[in-house]
């Protein structure tokens, strides 16, 4: 939007009698955006409406891979009526099969379709109050969208009420709205919480005091500040590095072994008529050279079981400082005795010594007598038989020392790989067997001293990140730091090409400044509209990008869960949409569009951006559109998926079924799809809102756009939850607070950027009537802050005492607990082949 004022005008006195011409495009951009990129959604709409009945394997995976199935999946809901059927599933339907973020996904949709709808109904009103202006400036070729915003309000219009009255209405019905969804929410984690699941009868303490940390001592401790039999257990983490290698070697040799079974049953197979797999040619093993990997298995299963052994001795050890040495010989002693060969009972009756825990049945006595009872003997042969006797008996024993040097040997060496293994770090998992212990413990201080004790909710086990279980507080503390300057120092580096992103969009305002400029444009006209097009892509391809270092600063921190990485990942790219993609973009946009009159005019720069703001309404709905319209159409057809399975197929082991369903490097196969990370898809839903708040009452068509938008993603985004990502990671509602959190936030900044244009505008009325709006909004977010997010986040005592009645009178079960926060690498120490029986059967095995 062009901006022209007459540079002889003074700005205080001719302002308002002046004829403002605005030379607008807005419209005519917004039906480029959407003949482009509806006509891309709609073809991909048609096609994936097709290709989802024809390939179930590509876009119906959670109904096809067996680890994944939901009976949700395995109903395909039609051809096209998918679309509007998916919004008849239930909530609880929805949390139990796609998670609790699913489900709070799918609310916040509603939440924003809703609002988006009650701004279409007071745009109805407010778009004929604005286009009706007779006072109105000058609109070159009548722009519609222009015309029908404040921008075609004179300053000191009257008609600026209406803008007031809109807002009241608007964001009472904001306020409204989140209240019944913090009592939705409320009621539904609550539900949540007394689901039977590892995570919510366990806590998770970090720096736990030096005398409390073992095992024994954490679990003493907890106990005897709760009811008893109500603590279960207590784990603290382990160094396990040199562990992990050896395990890693025994996956190796696994992995290895199942695959000569499978090529080995194919091959049987072939012999008995059946083909093998013409594309996938393989070298089938013998018989021998699986039993030789079922022996390197084995040793591998027994070097592994000995380093657990001595990982645990040496934590038993490092958890009792005060007894070292009488732990660690007692500990020895106990280890040594699982090494003692197996020896015939009369080669030990007849042995009176002991070397190092092992019986000898040669020694030097017992050789002179058998030389003396030579030399008395009447019969040379007798002698002859007992000397050879002895020899024979010396070379077993010399056999039987050299294996057990062998074993000694290996011992050692495993003693030395797990020498720095086996350390406490200073952080548990206490597992309850009541909710009213977990909460108790949650919502009370456990220890009299600054950073000791600190409780926190624990994450699923499978979710688990181990490597930052147990990071001390100053190395957290320092990250955290690192990471948070880092974030800052990129969003204000940003700001340089989100700028000039946004010039390209508005390049009207530069054509006068730059002479060449105006020349190619004019001489090639197709650019201007490549340029408007382009400046949309290129704002998300930079929010992907921020995205990738948002995920690598915040894995920097030391969360402890996927589920956390992903709530601290949307609270940067959040603030990184309001900062960059909306302010930058808004305000940059503004100067450039009015970049010639500013430079004629200098002193009139807060009525040239007053008159200029609300034209960035068409960028933004640009921008929604192009992200919703294109995003969802990828989201859809999954081309990247497809391609990076096909490369899959061409590239890695895939001769057998097992070998062609493993990730490779970077390449999935259809059957291991990516998680859906929603902080992505939620932090540019932020966008959505803020766009909404800002202007659903300066340029009220925007709502419709909104709405639109809104009801294409969730429908979409509702089909792939449903039929392909499975529900991991799971925060629990976490993203649904951190998301209500910018709420308000978003709606204090849109109001004062209301109440700024309306200033701008010379309405001081409108202005001043706006303000006790402003102000009750900082009040509710005062209010919500102090009880509403606490309430939701923990289960009352009278919740907690109710369902730990009804699991007492079901009688549960508590062995879905037992050992589940025990480290992986402590948990496994034998490991055998998935289709090692069906290999044993076909050759006559037991």
């Amino acid at each position: 939007m062009e901006v022209l004022i007459d540079p002889q005008s003074t700005c205080a006195s001719d302002w308002i009698n002046s004829t403002i011409t605005h030379d607008s495009n807005d419209t005519l951009v917004i039906l480029h955006t959407v003949k482009a990129y509806g006509l891309l959604f709609g073809v991909s709409l048609v096609a994936f409406c097709l290709l989802r009945q024809w390939f179930p394997r590509v876009y119906n995976v959670r109904n096809c891979v067996e680890k994944y199935k939901t009976p949700l999946a395995s109903d395909q809901r039609g051809w096209v009526s998918w679309m509007w059927k998916l919004f008849f599933v239930t909530e609880t339907q929805l949390l139990d099969e796609c998670g609790m973020d699913a489900l709070c996904f799918s609310r916040i949709f509603s939440f924003g379709i809703k609002l988006s709808a009650m701004g279409m109904f007071h745009a109805l009103w407010l778009m004929p109050v604005y286009g009706t202006e007779s006072l109105a400036p000058l609109i070159k070729d009548n722009d519609p969208i222009a015309t029908v915003s404040i921008t075609n309000l004179p300053s000191g219009s009257n008609r600026f009420i209406g803008t007031v009255v809109a807002s009241y209405c608007i964001f009472w019905f904001v306020m409204y709205l989140m209240l019944q969804e913090f009592e939705w929410f409320t009621r539904t984690r609550h539900h949540f919480l007394t689901k039977l699941l590892p995570r919510n009868y366990t806590v998770y303490v970090q720096w736990v005091p030096s005398e409390f940390r073992n095992n024994k001592a954490l679990l003493q401790f907890f106990q005897e500040g709760f009811a008893p039999n109500t603590v279960l257990s207590a784990h603290f983490a382990l160094t396990v590095g040199n562990l992990k290698v050896l395990q890693k070697k025994r996956a190796k040799i696994l992995d290895q072994l199942q695959v000569a079974i499978d090529h080995r049953s194919f091959s049987t197979d072939y012999e008995h008529g059946e083909e093998s797999p013409a594309d996938h040619p393989f070298e089938a093993r013998s018989d021998s050279e699986i039993e030789i990997l079922y022996q390197e298995l084995e040793e591998m299963n027994r070097q592994v079981s000995i380093c657990i052994d001595e990982v645990e001795k040496r934590a038993i050890v490092s958890g009792n400082p005060d007894n070292n040495q009488r732990s660690l010989e007692s500990a020895s002693a106990s280890q040594e005795g699982t090494f003692l060969l197996d020896q015939d009972e009369n080669e030990i009756e007849s042995a009176s010594n002991t070397c190092h825990g092992e019986k000898v049945a040669l020694t030097p006595k017992k050789v002179d007598s058998y030389l003396s009872l030579g030399e008395n003997a009447h019969s040379y042969h007798s002698a002859l038989d007992a000397v050879t006797d002895t020899l024979l008996d010396a070379a077993n024993t010399v056999e039987e020392w050299s294996e057990q040097v062998m074993r000694d040997t290996g011992r050692a060496v495993l003693e030395l790989m797990s020498s720095k293994d086996g350390c406490i770090l200073p952080s548990a998992f206490v597992t309850f067997t009541s909710l009213r212990g977990t909460h108790t413990a949650l919502q009370m201080v456990q220890y009299p001293a600054f950073y000791a004790m600190k409780v926190s909710e624990a994450p699923q086990p499978e979710d688990i990140l181990w490597s930052n279980v147990g990071r001390a507080r100053q190395e957290l503390k320092m990250f955290s730091i690192i990471s948070l300057a880092l974030t800052i120092a990129v969003c204000l580096l940003w700001t340089v090409p989100m700028a000039f992103i946004s010039s390209i969009a508005n390049l009207n305002g530069l054509r006068d400044q730059f002479h060449w400029l105006d020349q190619i444009l004019t001489s090639h006209p197709r650019l201007e509209v490549f340029f408007n097009q382009l400046a949309p892509i290129l704002i998300l391809v930079a929010v992907q990008l921020m995205y990738l270092m948002a995920e690598l600063f915040t894995v920097s921190e030391g969360p402890i869960s996927g589920a956390i990485v992903q709530s601290r990942m949307f609270v940067k790219l959040s603030w990184f949409q309001i900062t960059q993609t909306f302010f930058i973009s808004a305000i940059s946009g503004s100067v450039f569009a009015v970049l010639s009159d500013l430079i004629a005019s200098p002193s009139c720069v807060v009525q040239l951006l007053a008159s200029s703001l609300p034209g960035q309404s068409s960028f933004f709905i640009q921008l929604i559109l192009v992200q919703t319209l294109m995003g969802m159409s990828l989201e859809l057809l999954r081309p990247v998926p497809i391609a990076l399975a096909l490369l899959r197929s061409c590239i890695g082991p895939r001769s057998t079924e097992r070998e062609r369903t493993k990730t490779f490097l970077f390449m999935r196969p259809l059957a291991d799809p990516v998680n859906f990370y929603q902080c992505n898809r939620l932090s540019a839903t932020v966008l959505y809102f803020m766009v909404f708040f800002v202007y659903t009452t300066i340029a009220p068509i925007s709502n419709f756009f909104i709405f639109i938008c809104l009801l294409i993603q969730k429908c979409c985004v509702l089909h792939q939850l449903v039929h392909i990502y499975p529900p991991f990671p799971d925060s629990g509602g976490k993203l649904w607070m951190h998301f209500f959190r910018f709420v308000p936030l978003g709606m204090m900044i849109s109001q004062i950027t209301i109440i700024g244009m309306l200033s701008l505008k010379r309405a001081s009325h409108a202005s001043i009537a706006m303000t006790p709006l402003f102000i009750v909004t900082v009040l509710f977010w005062h209010s919500v802050r102090q009880e509403h997010f606490k309430l939701a986040e923990l289960l009352s005592a009278k919740e907690c005492n109710k369902a730990d009645l009804q699991h007492a009178e079901e009688g549960v079960d508590w062995d879905f607990l037992q050992g589940k926060y025990v480290q992986p690498e402590l948990r496994e120490r034998y490991v055998s082949p998935e289709n090692g029986a069906h290999y044993r059967v076909h050759n006559g095995e037991s």
